[in-house]
């Protein structure tokens, strides 16, 4: 690579870190016209052609700079994202162990590899590969971003999530991905104030993302008082074993033992609340649903 490739790669990383993928690709087009063959240059062009939402063109653009040097770290990453995001989960794999061949230890590709095995489902191996990428980056937001989501799915070591999420924040404020973790965990350890302030700001910070919008507006309806007494009656619940089932059998149990331990007086009453508190649960979410259409979320 020439020193004027090496400045327009920095200059197309720069437009594409900062979402102006339109000037990277005028950029990287007009450095290919001098060196067609780079393929840095390629992988910068095909980084544009994705956040400019034309993945055919920048599967095409990773594949030449394959062409042109076989096994390059980024163009198999792009390729591994490109197909992670057309639900080609299995080819996007094949790309990360490719690339991981090449870098086993490089620590932002152990996390990308992670992030898919998180969304497959395969979280034991998912937090295997993050821990892994914080070995080589103890200060990666990313991976402590990840790490959180990870251990609050796997509902173990809620203190450690927790922890994870807020270094995540600490070291990048300005990461929507960072604020997502540490809200979903805030939202299932009953802190819902906290959980809509941080989805808030990753909304701020990326309006477009699906995933942090669903998680904004669960964390918005548990903040309205019609509905926080149904969000810590499901927290609750959820730790029982059985769950529903546990609290239905343990009031079916008290009416049919009532009588027999001296609390037949108070039988009457309980189950009314009970009844009553069920009817509640079955209409809060509509109900709550109706008052956001009224107040929408600020």
């Amino acid at each position: 690579m020439q020193p004027g490739g090496i400045d327009a790669v920095r200059q197309i990383t720069h437009w594409n870190g900062i979402g102006r993928h339109d000037l990277a690709l005028e950029r990287a087009r007009a450095a290919l016209q001098q060196d067609p063959d780079d393929a840095e240059l390629l992988v910068g062009m095909g980084v544009a052609m994705r956040g400019l939402k034309r993945a055919e063109d920048a599967d095409a653009a990773a594949r030449s700079a394959l062409g042109v040097h076989p096994g390059h770290v980024g163009a198999l990453v792009l390729l591994a994202e490109l197909a992670q995001e057309a639900g080609r989960n299995r080819e996007a794999e094949e790309h990360f162990l490719a690339a991981l061949a090449e870098d086993p230890e490089h620590p932002g590709l152990l996390a990308a590899y992670a992030h898919l095995m998180y969304r497959t489902g395969h979280l034991e191996k998912a937090e295997r590969l993050v821990r892994a990428s914080l070995a080589q980056d103890p200060e990666f937001a990313g991976a402590h971003s990840l790490l959180s989501l990870i251990l609050g799915e796997r509902e173990k070591r809620e203190r450690e999530a927790r922890a994870h999420g807020r270094h995540a924040v600490t070291l990048d404020p300005g990461s929507d991905m960072s604020h997502l973790a540490l809200g979903v965990h805030e939202y299932a350890t009953g802190r819902p104030f906290a959980a809509r302030r941080h989805l808030r700001e990753a909304l701020r910070i990326d309006p477009s993302d699906t995933n942090v919008q669903d998680a904004f507006v669960e964390a918005d309806y548990a903040t309205r008082w019609l509905y926080l007494p149904m969000y810590y009656w499901s927290i609750l619940v959820r730790k029982l074993p059985g769950q529903q089932f546990a609290v239905w059998g343990a009031f079916m149990g008290f009416s049919l033992l009532a009588p027999r331990i001296g609390l037949g007086a108070i039988r009457t009453p309980v189950l009314v609340a009970y009844l009553v508190f069920m009817v509640y649960t079955w209409l809060a979410t509509p109900l709550v649903k109706l008052w956001v259409r009224w107040r929408p979320a600020q």
